[in-house]
């Protein structure tokens, strides 16, 4: 009965007006070329689509063109990061017809809790959010003091998030990032649940390097 209602859920996704024929033809195209087998649609965003493979990772077919130069920058970075998710590939998509230009295939992450998700987006999401100063504020006392001064179980929360928090903000300082899209939806746990992760990084602010590197393109 569970596997027929999942079979159910999933042809509701794919024949949903979120994800519609064309957009599967293209991921199917697309995680061919790169060696990859679509799994499923894992959800939309203002502008982006993300499909989960067979291998376990996510890609994302996307309109952004920011989040696809930062995740070309990332993705040559040879120390894989720790807090930002980690990307495979990234190229152009060649088409006529198709709103979407980029293609992103880079790490899933595992979902967070509802205590988690408030927790972030009450105390830290306005410290950080598109805060050029994130860096000096989430480290200010001073900042982060009503922490200490609210219901127990999400003061207790919030304290255990804390270093996770500051380890993001360390990464995206190393790699130059003034500012992001910093809340909930757009995080998660790694595989072993030892780092908390942010993994769009669209509507960032950084400062991009000139790159000569040839972007791969597919034809769709």
């Amino acid at each position: 009965m569970e596997i027929k209602f999942k079979l159910f859920l999933e042809k509701l996704i794919y024949n949903s007006d979120i994800f519609s024929k064309k957009d599967i033809k293209v991921a199917k195209k697309v995680a061919k070329e790169l060696g990859e087998k679509i799994l499923k649609p894992l959800n939309a965003g203002s502008f982006g689509k993300a499909y989960e493979t067979e291998s376990g990772k996510v890609l994302k077919i996307t309109s952004d063109e920011e989040e696809f130069h930062i995740a070309q920058k990332l993705s040559r970075n040879k120390n894989w990061m720790k807090c930002l998710i980690n990307y495979y590939n990234v190229g152009e998509l060649i088409s006529q017809d198709y709103d979407y230009k980029w293609y992103i295939l880079m790490d899933k992450v595992l979902p967070l809790t509802t205590l988690e998700k408030v927790t972030i987006n009450y105390y830290y999401m306005d410290i950080i959010q598109y805060n050029k100063n994130y860096w000096e504020d989430i480290n200010n006392e001073k900042k982060i003091k009503k922490i200490r001064n609210s219901d127990t179980n999400v003061r207790k929360m919030a304290n255990k998030l804390y270093p996770y928090i500051v380890k993001i903000c360390k990464e995206l300082k190393l790699h130059k990032i003034k500012e992001t899209d910093f809340h909930s939806e757009n995080m998660g746990w790694d595989k072993n649940f030892e780092n908390l992760v942010l993994f769009d990084l669209g509507g960032c602010i950084e400062e991009i390097e000139p790159s000569n590197r040839k972007i791969n393109k597919i034809k769709i």
